[in-house]
């Protein structure tokens, strides 16, 4: 809650004022959700998955597919994809996706973040071990 005030004073000294209380509220439960769609868990070569598994493991390309759910009246202004904390990818159209055609080993954190058109953002993240 804030306290509005607000003073008005003319050329000749007379003022008049008006205060009032407003209340903003930071509105999170009815924001849309963001999910990594693609890959689930599996094992992939070049995008193509060859086995489950309790894991995501990628050989070579992998494509990483978002869904927007409960849009609920909201645009979105772009999607960021991290790896780790660095940005690598960033969509400003529909269908949001992105291909990691590059070489990182190991075990990686990828996000994405879906930018809204009111200034706040919806994230997911997973878990892909990559090889090549």
């Amino acid at each position: 809650t804030y306290e509005l005030s607000l003073t008005l004073k003319d050329s000749k000294g007379s003022k008049a004022s008006y205060k009032t209380s407003v209340v903003i509220e930071n509105n999170t439960k009815n924001l849309p959700e963001i999910k990594i769609k693609y890959p689930t868990n599996g094992i992939y070569f070049n995008n193509k998955k060859i086995i489950s598994l309790d894991r995501i493991l990628a050989i070579g390309k992998i494509k990483i597919d978002i869904k927007i759910l409960n849009n609920k009246g909201y645009d979105i202004d772009k999607v960021d994809f991290y790896i780790g904390s660095k940005l690598v990818n960033q969509d400003i159209s529909y269908p949001y996706s992105w291909i990691w055609d590059k070489p990182k080993l190991g075990r990686n954190k990828i996000t994405i973040k879906a930018y809204l058109n009111i200034g706040q953002y919806i994230s997911d993240e997973i878990t892909i071990w990559k090889v090549f």
